[in-house]
């Protein structure tokens, strides 16, 4: 919305001072006059819009605007009070590409030399989105470790991978509650499937989920007192669990067979190492849609394994492993 002075609201972090998640926002300024009083008259009524929709989206109706830490930064000098005054950012954003004319360079960004190329990736990126060009994506430093990370973690990982891999009894190594559970195939595979997200790490490369089983909590073997997970109790442990999806690269993707925010909290911290790393998990699903990530691998003698990872967009955060038993043949 052009009339809107909130140029950006994003997810932050997990704060374990606030036992919160924090979101920021960032408004256009109209001078360098301006103060917290003014900036929070005219920027409360669409962040709380914002929040409403956090809300709605994650069934959560716990947002709270907090005024902690307002600053204001002498950015985008270029601009003067009267070109703010008469919107000319949010005017000049809403005109990229129309006509097949676009807009960039410093006068768009902040003065120091990483904003000018963050934006100016950032046009160029929807250009060859625009376009249909060969697809280019501006990364980040820290998302290029990430990226390094991911191709190690899919080294060796099984191509082409079958429903037959995926189910059976697996030993859990790691695991802070369970020692094994049991991987089951689902009767209605294949309609499941097409309901079901392809992970993002798949996605990239192409690879489409080929098998789809089923963990229900009734087949989790716990090593630890289930009251120890926080509402344990609200699972059905005839219906909860995940469906495992597997994709043609390897990759695996837990995803809550009910998709009650509640369910899902107790499923997070269920694979979690700890309360402040449910909470971290929590914030990267927001933030990217889901926290899980598994990797399938099959040794040359025949063996199976599914190295789980959490935090796949951020820190590829190695947890537990699970090892395949072999099925005892009967004489």
């Amino acid at each position: 919305d052009i009339d809107c002075p909130v140029s950006t609201i994003q997810y932050a972090a997990f704060s374990s001072t606030l036992d919160s998640h924090v979101w920021s926002a960032s408004m256009y300024e109209q001078g360098k006059n301006t103060n917290e009083e003014i900036s929070l008259t005219q920027a409360k009524p669409w962040i709380e819009k914002m929040m409403l929709a956090i809300d709605s989206e994650y069934d959560t109706h716990k947002t709270s605007f907090v005024k902690n830490s307002w600053e204001l930064f002498r950015y985008n000098v270029r601009f003067s009070e009267e070109n703010f005054a008469s919107k000319l950012p949010q005017k000049i954003n809403s005109l990229q590409g129309v006509n097949n004319i676009w807009y960039g360079g410093g006068v768009l960004s902040h003065w120091d030399i990483a904003s000018v190329l963050h934006q100016s990736s950032m046009i160029v990126e929807q250009m060859s989105n625009a376009y249909a060009l060969q697809k280019w994506k501006y990364v980040p430093a820290a998302q290029k470790k990430t990226n390094e990370k991911i191709i190690n973690a899919l080294e060796g990982a099984a191509v082409n991978p079958t429903i037959d891999d995926l189910v059976g009894t697996y030993r859990l190594e790691g695991h802070l509650f369970a020692n094994e559970i049991k991987l089951e195939m689902v009767t209605n595979g294949d309609s499941i499937m097409s309901t079901l997200p392809i992970h993002a790490v798949a996605e990239m490369m192409k690879a489409p989920i080929v098998a789809v089983g089923q963990i229900i909590t009734k087949n989790i073997s716990f090593i630890e007192d289930s009251k120890l997970i926080p509402e344990f109790s609200l699972l059905d442990q005839d219906v909860d669990g995940y469906y495992v999806a597997l994709h043609a690269n390897g990759v695996v993707r837990f995803h809550s067979i009910r998709q009650s925010p509640n369910i899902k909290q107790v499923l997070n911290f269920l694979d979690s190492k700890g309360s402040q790393d449910s909470q971290l998990n929590i914030g990267h699903a927001i933030k990217y849609g889901c926290f899980c990530f598994g990797v399938m691998k099959k040794s040359s003698f025949g063996g199976i394994t599914i190295q789980r990872y959490n935090r796949w967009g951020e820190d590829v955060d190695k947890y537990y492993l699970m090892t395949k038993l072999k099925e005892r043949k009967s004489s």
